[in-house]
């Protein structure tokens, strides 16, 4: 319990949004991934209009992420400069920074074993004016 009182617990819908088209801004690898979070959150009855942002932006430093690791893969860990100094590749940076935004990405959804215990399952009632409101 921190000072302002206990977290509150993330509510899931016993029947999800309809899952939403990845936005456009997102590429190849992101829009997949986008697609299988927002299948999975569908799934889970946990799936939201609210959380289209939140998904997309999980999918970007998922792509940043995959892509800083392939460099690695192929680079190594620490690369030669022009001069001929040896010093970290930057991706393994990237890679790092991409991991603690996707893991608070994936706390916020409740994707996470820890973030899973605070999910209650509610009913979402047809007559509902929230689930109107965030009706896609």
């Amino acid at each position: 319990m921190n000072k302002r009182g206990p977290k509150p617990k993330i509510r899931s819908r016993a029947k999800s949004s309809p899952i939403p088209d990845p936005p456009g801004h997102l590429s190849d690898t992101e829009r997949t991934e986008f697609v299988r979070v927002a299948n999975v959150l569908h799934d889970a009855g946990l799936l939201s209009a609210a959380d289209v942002d939140i998904i997309a932006l999980y999918a970007r430093w998922h792509g940043s992420w995959t892509q800083a690791n392939e460099h690695v893969a192929e680079h190594g860990q620490v690369i030669t400069t022009k001069t001929g100094a040896i010093k970290p590749n930057p991706s393994v940076n990237i890679s790092n920074t991409a991991s603690r935004e996707m893991l608070k990405c994936l706390n916020a959804l409740g994707m996470t074993p820890a973030s899973r215990k605070a999910v209650e399952r509610v009913e979402r009632h047809e007559d509902d004016p929230i689930a109107k409101l965030m009706a896609w």
